[in-house]
């Protein structure tokens, strides 16, 4: 027990440098053309939109095709408002899609240690879309991943802990996931299965907590709802 208590906080450490090693790694990698490659397309809507929320008296529910979600949006606009220039907006996606990575790694460090975490992690610091995209395009789609990532971390830990209040929080980002883009969605059946087939002793806990953790997901995911009753 002693050797438990006094080697947690070093693994703690470990993990933490890990996390921030593998971010630094991914803003390396993803850097280069950042305003370049590819050219600008669709996203400038986008970011006229995040323009707009900056100048305030415009609070979007959703983009205009009702199925993106506004997290990106008013993250971009906080950015802008800080830092109004053109290359804003794509260094948001930057750092959103960096984050990704040291979450990618939590997420496979609760769920098979350190090596899988890392070599999870790695995997997607050098993916080609991840870096050549979702980093450099203010798309909707960059926070998603972000999100669905975070929802997998908290799902594992609340099943590692046989702990509600992580499976609320993996509800929460799942719900932010699919508000961002819909395609979120296909990994939630997988999600919720794996949730179920684990020992009933961590099982029984999380299946009680399940109308919070739907309540939260709804919540989540309620500004696109109410964007389609407004529609």
């Amino acid at each position: 027990g002693r050797q438990a208590r006094t080697s947690a906080p070093g693994g703690a450490r470990r993990d933490v440098l890990i996390a921030l090693s593998l971010f630094a790694l991914a803003v390396a990698i993803r850097l280069p053309q950042l305003t370049l490659v590819p050219r600008y397309t669709d996203e400038v809507r986008r970011i006229l939109w995040s323009v707009r929320i900056a100048e305030g008296g415009f609070w979007p529910l959703a983009y205009k095709n009702g199925y993106n979600g506004p997290a990106m949006l008013y993250l971009t606009a906080l950015a802008l408002k800080f830092a109004p220039a053109v290359a804003t907006p794509r260094f948001v996606a930057l750092l959103v899609s960096s984050l990704t990575v040291p979450a990618t790694y939590g997420a496979g460090r609760a769920l098979g240690g350190r090596v899988a975490g890392a070599v999870a992690a790695l995997l997607l610091a050098t993916s080609f879309i991840p870096v050549v995209v979702f980093s450099h395009v203010v798309w909707a789609i960059t926070f998603g991943a972000l999100a669905i990532v975070g929802a997998w971390w908290a799902a594992a830990e609340a099943v590692r802990r046989a702990s509600p209040t992580w499976l609320v929080g993996a509800a929460f980002l799942a719900g932010i996931a699919v508000q961002s883009h819909p395609v979120a969605a296909f990994q939630l059946p997988g999600l919720g299965l794996w949730i179920l087939a684990q020992p009933a002793s961590v099982r029984r806990p999380l299946v009680r907590a399940l109308p919070r953790a739907a309540a939260a997901a709804a919540l989540a995911y309620s500004p696109i709802v109410l964007y389609q009753l407004q529609a």
